[in-house]
């Protein structure tokens, strides 16, 4: 397995995972063209796409969806619920014949590639993250997910490599100029995860086999790469593990994970 996040931030998300014979785009958060310029900066023709998966109907994980699809006849696999809460402007482009619904918890296959949608924690209809494996090798990817629980972390155990919400700093957040509704949004258990949940989460994790974490969709206003790495990086150090940790970039491609066996 090959894994490239493109862009990562509460602004816009996208990432290529090649695997199983297959060219698979997970949540496209940018516009249809410079989608198709984040692939070819990377190498990846966009026309060799086989299919892109989705996460959520928020705007910052589909804004490019329909326009990419329609231009270049790629198919959309996301759940029903997801499908029917998109964006007018998003769903108005996509083609009914290139949905593909799949179902939260029920494992399909694209080519040599096993997948396994699972729900997460987040306000929108029906969100949900990705488990993949190719042979022995597993990729987990979990954004945008206000909390965990024993059923997420033993779905992220195992993983040869995890991209893993790490949003916001939740003293930032406080101290933001964003309005008590947001403020409250962001914080709930169906907001996102925060630097200390994500650590906590990751010192689990350092103990059930996972080989390294790419940390993803950080907030732009109440968050920083240095301030989310030194918070994970330091519980983990207290924890006694030296788990990998890479910090996605927010504008452009992070780089080039060989996920697994070579």
């Amino acid at each position: 397995m090959r894994f490239i996040p493109l862009i990562s931030s509460s602004q816009g998300n996208a990432a290529y995972l090649e695997a199983g014979g297959r060219n698979i785009l997970i949540d496209a958060g940018a516009s249809a063209k410079r989608l198709t310029e984040l692939l070819y900066g990377v190498g990846i023709d966009v026309t060799r796409l086989d299919a892109v998966l989705v996460t959520h109907e928020h705007s910052d994980h589909v804004q490019g969806l329909g326009m990419l699809s329609k231009k270049y006849g790629v198919p959309v696999y996301m759940t029903e619920k997801c499908g029917n809460a998109l964006p007018k402007a998003v769903a108005e482009k996509l083609p009914a014949e290139n949905i593909r619904c799949i179902i939260p918890g029920q494992e399909f296959f694209l080519g040599g590639l096993r997948v396994l949608p699972f729900p997460t924690y987040h306000d929108t209809v029906e969100p949900i993250g990705f488990c993949f494996w190719e042979g022995a090798n597993k990729f987990t990817y979990l954004t945008d997910c206000g909390h965990t629980d024993k059923r997420l972390t033993d779905l992220c155990a195992d993983s040869d490599l995890l991209f893993i919400e790490c949003n916001h700093d939740v003293d930032m957040v406080l101290a933001s100029n964003r309005s008590y509704a947001l403020k409250h949004r962001i914080l709930s258990n169906k907001g996102h995860l925060s630097n200390a949940a994500c650590a906590q989460l990751l010192t689990e994790l350092s103990r059930r086999n996972v080989g390294g974490a790419i940390l993803a969709h950080l907030s732009q206003e109440c968050n920083t790469p240095d301030l989310a790495r030194i918070t994970v990086e330091s519980a983990l150090r207290v924890a006694g593990s030296d788990l990998r940790i890479v910090v996605a970039n927010a504008s452009g491609p992070t780089g080039i994970f060989e996920i697994g066996e070579a």
